[in-house]
């Protein structure tokens, strides 16, 4: 299957939309990679939830406990 083509903006609060949850993934990744779960933790709001499908499914805290 071909990469869908990404839309292009120049609306800052789209950018600015787009570079938060870029810099959330970027932090989120080095945190896993790290097993740096005082700052996995803290990327999740108090009221969160995390569904991985069949693995996993529940709070962002739970999910930090299971990780």
């Amino acid at each position: 299957m071909a990469p869908q083509p990404v839309a292009v903006t120049t609306q800052p609060q789209q950018l600015a939309a787009r570079q938060a949850i870029t810099d959330l993934v970027l932090h989120y990744s080095r945190a896993i990679d790290r097993r740096d779960f005082e700052r996995l933790e803290r990327l999740y709001a108090p009221d969160s939830l995390d569904d991985h499908g069949a693995l996993f499914s529940g709070t962002g805290a739970e999910y930090v406990a299971w990780v």
